[in-house]
This record gives C-alpha cells, structure tokens and sequence, in this order.
C-alpha cells in the first residue's frame, strides 16, 4: 500500500502529542501511525485494526520485524462489530478520503451512518479521558466535527494541512475530546516549493524520513 505524505504528518503530529499508555488505530493499513508512535513513545502499547486481509498481513510482519514489536498488536476485522477487551485513552484513524462523496444522495446518506456508527463504537471504547484524533478532507471533517459535538466530543487542536502556502487545505488533523475548551489552531505547509520542504515539515519529519 502506498504511504501518503500527510499520513506521514499525521502521525509525525500524534507521535508528539501521545496522551496515556492505551492506543487504537482504526483502519491501521501496513502499521504505519503505530510505528511511528511507538518510535517515540517508550510506554505506549498500540492495537490497530485493519478490515483489508492483505493489509492486515503486511502490518502484522511490519510490527514483527520492528524493534517495537512486543507493544504492537495487530488485529483483523471490522472495527464497528469487534469485541474490544479494553478502553483506549489515545484513538487515532486516518480513513480512506472519500473523493465526489456528494454526487449521489446514497453515497451521503451512506458517510452520514457510517459516522454514526463510528462514534457510537468510539465511544463505547474510548475512556473518560480519551483523546480522538482524525485525519479527514474538510468537508468530511465539518460533518464529523457536528455530529462529535452533539454526542459531548469537543474540538481541542485543528491542525490544517496544505501542499503550499496558498494552497487549499488538503486535510485537517482534529483531536477531539469530552472537555469543550478553547480551540488551538494551526496551519501546516509541506512545501515552500515543487522541490523545497518547509522548515516546519523537516523538523516533524527528521526522525523518520531517511533522507531529510
């Protein structure tokens, strides 16, 4: 599976920002968030699940073959209908983007259950304390960010993320939480041109980019 530049920020951001021991990433690909976090995180253990079986297997020899594999579990299924034996404290999930996702009214209709449906597990899951952090387009962030407010899940840090500085937003990475306070915001830019980096992607990525 191909490895996005923006996931690799997303999990650069939550690497740094790890709040408790307990993690789950939905719909975990080949294992890429949790390694990174378990890169930076000595203390945190990671489930991830993931519905795709060829993925699942990649992921599964990912953590074996890292030297993170004794907290790094890997799970195959569907999220919404698996029987989790813990609470989480940390739950991340960069989902496939849906692209033209209001051509059709079915298709609508069809994200608007599925992120009920994912709330619903999310918070049957989640702890008190919990920390949710998503990596969505912005429209498909609007709609969660209503339907997470309704259900007492607040906005705490908006990270917007943009190709060049007078880009459109590709994605936001939003952490939600049960305590409604004032909202950090940031602007992030990967690129100062085609072949020049930001000074802030560099330093985000140094870690884990070989060639940076």
């Amino acid at each position: 599976m191909k490895v996005s530049t923006v996931a690799c920020v997303f999990g650069a951001l939550i690497a740094r920002e790890v709040t408790g021991k307990n993690i789950l990433d939905i719909g975990g690909g080949t294992g890429l968030l949790p390694l990174m976090i378990a890169q930076k995180n000595k203390n945190a253990t990671i489930d991830s699940i993931e519905i795709d079986k060829d993925a699942y297997e990649q992921m599964a020899e990912n953590f074996s073959l890292s030297p993170w594999k004794d907290r790094l579990k890997a799970y195959h299924g569907d999220f919404l209908n698996y029987n989790f034996s813990r609470k989480y404290e940390l739950i991340i999930s960069n989902p496939p983007f849906f692209q033209h996702h209001l051509q059709t009214k079915n298709t609508a209709v069809n994200l608007a259950r599925h992120r009920d449906h994912l709330l619903n597990k999310i918070s049957e899951i989640a702890s008190g304390k919990a920390h949710v952090w998503l990596l969505l387009p912005e429209f498909e962030m609007k709609l969660t960010e209503g339907l997470f407010n309704q259900n007492g899940y607040y906005v705490n840090k908006c990270i917007a993320i943009k190709n060049f500085t007078n880009g459109n937003v590709l994605v936001k990475a939003n952490c939600f939480t049960k305590e409604e306070k004032e909202i950090y915001e940031e602007k992030l830019v990967i690129r100062k041109d085609r072949d020049t980096y930001t000074s802030r992607f560099l330093q985000l990525l140094k870690d884990y980019y070989l060639h940076l």
